[in-house]
């Protein structure tokens, strides 16, 4: 339900003229939220602008997995416990 409901926000926005990306941001945020995607809205708008920008929305969600499979490989130390 919740999804579908972000969803339709989404699909309405996209119909309309966007009168602010902010408005799509936090729709888009809210989707990958609720899709427990672990991004954040920092994060969620630099992809976005990326896409905008030209860039393949596929490849950047393989570099997404490949840097969180990268950090989920360090093993921590005793210089680096936090990591």
């Amino acid at each position: 339900f919740f999804l579908r409901t972000a969803f339709e926000k989404f699909l309405i926005t996209m119909s309309t003229p966007l009168e602010n990306s902010h408005d799509t941001l936090e729709i888009l945020v809210e989707i990958s939220k609720i899709l427990n995607t672990g991004l954040d809205k920092e994060v969620m708008g630099l992809l976005v602008a990326l896409s905008e920008q030209g860039c393949n929305p596929n490849a950047l969600a393989r570099i997404v997995r490949n840097l969180r499979d990268a950090v989920a490989s360090i093993k921590p130390t005793k210089y680096c416990a936090g990591v």
